[in-house]
């Protein structure tokens, strides 16, 4: 999975986005019990990929962030 290859690198900490099969998405991870952090952003409608990425941006704090887009 591409999260373990960023913490092999020392990230800890990821914000997913998530609306449709949030529940699925979660309890997949829950499942891993991975040693990252893993925080929700929950859209209560789909918001397309300016949408997400902008509701995520209010969780953010200056420093380096990387943002990846996948369905």
């Amino acid at each position: 999975m591409i999260i373990d290859s960023f913490v092999e690198c020392g990230v800890d900490d990821f914000y997913i986005s998530v609306n449709y099969k949030s529940k699925l998405i979660q309890a997949y991870f829950e499942e891993l019990a991975p040693s990252y952090r893993l925080n929700y952003v929950y859209e209560e409608k789909p918001l397309g990929t300016g949408g997400g990425l902008h509701e995520l941006s209010s969780n953010l704090v200056d420093g380096g962030q990387a943002a990846f887009l996948s369905d």
